[in-house]
């Protein structure tokens, strides 16, 4: 099994892509079978201008920016452990 840290990482990087295979892969297609759908939902009357910037999309735009770092920095870190030499 190697050292008990390539052990856990192993088994939570394997966790990690069969949990993305059962429940993301299901979400992403309906997601984009909804959105394709999302247009019947709505009338062309029923149509009202508005100007400006789009009100919700920043802060979840800075959520995922920092969340991909946070995983990024995790990721380096975990590596630098496996490698350095103790």
């Amino acid at each position: 099994l190697g050292r008990p840290v390539e052990h856990v990482l192993r088994n939570m990087s394997m966790s990690l892509g069969i949990y993305c295979l059962v429940l993301g892969v299901p979400y992403f297609l309906l997601w984009r079978s909804y959105k394709k759908a999302l247009l019947s939902f709505v009338s062309v009357q029923d149509e009202v201008a508005v100007s400006g910037k789009i009100a919700g999309r920043q802060p979840r735009m800075v959520f995922v920016v920092l969340a991909c770092a946070l995983l990024l920095v995790m990721g380096v870190l975990a590596l630098l452990y496996l490698v350095l030499p103790k």
